[in-house]
């Protein structure tokens, strides 16, 4: 909402400096109309210029600062592509039981209590499949896009 705000008031200047600077230049008798006309151009100019140049250093600061994020993200994409491509190789079934007896296992050894053991492995069972399902969701959009952008298909 501020945004929008912010670029309407851009554009109410963008839209009224110009006809001020002509009604400025107008009652100015000594100037001849060529040499305001290249006044209000070169104000144009730099106004176009300024707005141009803080645009990019916001784009720039922006991108700075998400970048670890982004990069972040991409890596669980890809860490989760390969771990549903994993699974189909092994068999999916025995692979999220093997994974899930080891995250069980390892909850074990970090000291959660032997009273909660099969709701543990259920639940880290339905974690690993959890992943393994989603992982195949984001190689099948990922595999739509490249398909998309290569061959126009599912346009």
């Amino acid at each position: 909402m501020v945004g929008l705000n912010l670029w309407f008031l851009v554009g109410l200047v963008w839209l009224t400096a110009p006809a001020l600077l002509l009604n400025l230049l107008r009652f100015d008798g000594y100037r001849s109309k060529g040499a305001g006309m290249n006044l209000l151009l070169r104000f144009v100019r730099f106004f176009t210029h300024r707005v141009l140049v803080l645009m990019i250093r916001l784009l720039i600061e922006i991108s700075r600062l998400l970048l670890p994020l982004l990069l972040r993200v991409i890596r669980w994409i890809f860490s989760l592509m390969r771990f549903s491509l994993t699974a189909a190789v092994n068999n999916p079934r025995q692979f999220s039981e093997r994974l899930a007896s080891e995250w069980t296992r390892q909850l074990l050894t970090l000291g959660v209590s032997r009273d909660y053991l099969n709701q543990l492995y259920s639940l880290c069972r339905f974690l690993a499949v959890s992943m393994i399902v989603l992982g195949w969701v984001v190689t099948t959009l990922f595999t739509v896009a490249i398909f998309r952008v290569v061959f126009g298909i599912f346009t």
